[in-house]
């Protein structure tokens, strides 16, 4: 057995629906993997973001200041 991470974006429609909009499985959740994460995201198209939501894990808050 090996420990996994599952990567989650939701965000909010434009009529006000949560939705997922993304969902990736990473080795783990260092910066490295939430950067790649968001690149993905980005790569998709994803604009706009406001607010991020953290558990202050130290490689999301890292990637996400890099982001």
């Amino acid at each position: 057995m090996r420990a996994v991470s599952a990567l989650v974006a939701t965000g909010v429609n434009a009529q006000g629906y949560r939705e997922v909009r993304g969902l990736q499985v990473g080795d783990s959740a260092s910066e490295r993997t939430w950067q790649e994460f968001f690149t993905w995201l980005k790569g998709r198209g994803l604009t706009g973001v406001d607010l991020v939501v953290s558990d202050h894990h130290g490689g999301l808050v890292k990637a996400v200041q890099w982001s």
